[in-house]
């Protein structure tokens, strides 16, 4: 049913225009890099504070904040179509009450991504070189999973954690596009069977569960703005856990990233880096 409900919405988007929309706004980091990735960047009108990708997309007007959007703002840009979260039940109300057509996207998974992006390609008139884009992504994940030859390696994603803390750490559950990268990259995740998708832990579950490998991601998409040494200092703190394999063995890595939990065209980057670190 909430399949049927997406493709209904954006039939009835493609089915407002009789050109593609010359001034679309982006609701979030993913939309707007999916926008400039499939050459629709000329019809962004507006962006959230925090689309910094790619760089031209800081010289779009700011609508507010990935949660805090300004109405007036989007008001003011007269967009003939917003691009926004399947789940954003308020942006959806107020641009229905403004009447402005609206796309709602799921990025849930990989096969989420790349579904977004090719309906991008046909509202905006970029069909081609959306399809493009998608076909790339599937082909390049393709090989970094074929280029793995060894047993999956148990690995523990985590995305957020207080200084210094271990008993409070954000991470990666099962069903996401991190769960699906860390599998395509040649890992499985040790919370696969727990039902959330971004689980809160504590080290308990960490002692419990034995990971193999530790990513602990940080960067400005992850709410840290965290320097080069600062993130050295986080890979030791782990250093007194040794009953860990992953710190036994000298496996716990800090990925330092703004884009590793953005749900788009970049994720092979990801990818690619989690192929690495897994190794």
């Amino acid at each position: 049913m909430r399949r049927l409900l997406i493709l209904t919405v954006f039939f009835a988007a493609a089915a407002a225009f009789a050109a593609p929309p010359q001034r679309i706004v982006s609701t979030a980091p993913a939309f707007t890099e999916m926008l400039f990735a499939i050459g629709a960047g000329g019809q962004v009108v507006g962006v959230t504070g925090c689309c910094f990708f790619p760089p031209e997309a800081r010289q779009r007007e700011k609508i507010g904040g990935y949660t805090d959007v300004s109405y007036e703002k989007l008001l003011s840009l007269k967009p003939d179509l917003v691009v926004t979260a399947d789940y954003a039940q308020r942006m959806r109300e107020r641009c229905a009450t403004a009447k402005f057509v609206t796309l709602e996207l799921k990025t849930n998974s990989i096969a989420d991504i790349l579904d977004a992006i090719e309906q991008l390609g046909r509202v905006t008139g970029h069909d081609k070189e959306a399809r493009a884009l998608a076909g790339s992504i599937r082909g390049e994940l393709q090989a970094i999973r074929a280029a793995s030859h060894r047993p999956p390696r148990r690995a523990l994603l985590v995305i957020g954690r207080a200084r210094g803390s271990f008993q409070e750490l954000l991470s990666v559950g099962p069903g996401g596009f991190l769960d699906d990268l860390l599998s395509c990259a040649g890992g499985t995740n040790v919370l696969a069977d727990v039902n959330q998708p971004w689980p809160r832990i504590n080290l308990e579950t960490v002692l419990a569960r034995k990971p193999e490998v530790i990513i602990e991601m940080v960067g400005e998409a992850m709410g840290d703005r965290a320097s080069a040494n600062e993130v050295g200092g986080r890979k030791q703190e782990w250093n007194r856990f040794s009953g860990v394999p992953a710190v036994a063995s000298g496996r716990v890595n800090t990925l330092l990233s703004d884009h590793a939990l953005i749900p788009g065209p970049r994720l092979v980057d990801t990818a690619r880096v989690l192929a690495e670190l897994l190794r």
